[in-house]
């Protein structure tokens, strides 16, 4: 498991990708639109999110910027 800070500027853009990992992660500031598979939803501070592995997903933040815890399994080697 490997847990990972992420802080993104305002408008910025996770353009879609898919990994072997699954992820998970709890937004700790700001808005964020999030694409898993089909289903798009905005979410507040405190909510989460799941993504299985392999599963194509994608987001932006809104116009204060974002951050975010962000978890993922097995741990990331290309994050090292």
């Amino acid at each position: 498991m490997m847990l990972s800070l992420v802080k993104f500027e305002p408008g910025a853009v996770v353009e879609l990708h898919q990994h072997e990992h699954e992820q998970c992660g709890i937004l700790i500031s700001g808005e964020l639109t999030f694409t898993v598979g089909d289903q798009t939803r905005v979410l507040q501070p405190g909510e989460m999110w799941r993504i299985p592995g392999n599963v194509p997903h994608t987001c932006f933040a809104g116009a204060e910027g974002v951050t975010a815890i962000d978890i993922f399994t097995p741990i990331r080697e290309d994050y090292l």
